[in-house]
């Protein structure tokens, strides 16, 4: 299905079953963790309740669960080849 500006759409036309997930539908995409409902009145302001609720979210676990801090390089091994012998001509 060719649109106005030239891009295409699919239409899911497959589906298939596995043991762990059940039945799916191709070209389904990703379900959100977190469904977030935007209202009329939050489209009609311009606001973007996913996008604020999903960075406040972020930074709550951040602040929950700090990133771990990489080890200083004092005291990394010296991995470098050591030279070759000088090369003979034969």
């Amino acid at each position: 299905h060719r649109l106005g500006d030239g891009t295409v759409i699919t239409v899911p036309m497959n589906a298939a079953w596995f043991d762990e997930y059940g039945w799916s539908v191709e070209n389904r995409g990703v379900e959100p963790d977190l469904e977030i409902l935007r209202t009329p009145l939050d489209w009609a302001e311009g606001r973007y309740k996913q996008l604020e609720d999903a960075v406040r979210l972020a930074l709550d676990l951040l602040h929950a669960n700090p990133p771990a801090t990489p080890p200083d390089y004092d005291d990394v091994p010296d991995r470098t080849r050591p030279k070759l012998p000088p090369r003979t001509t034969g």
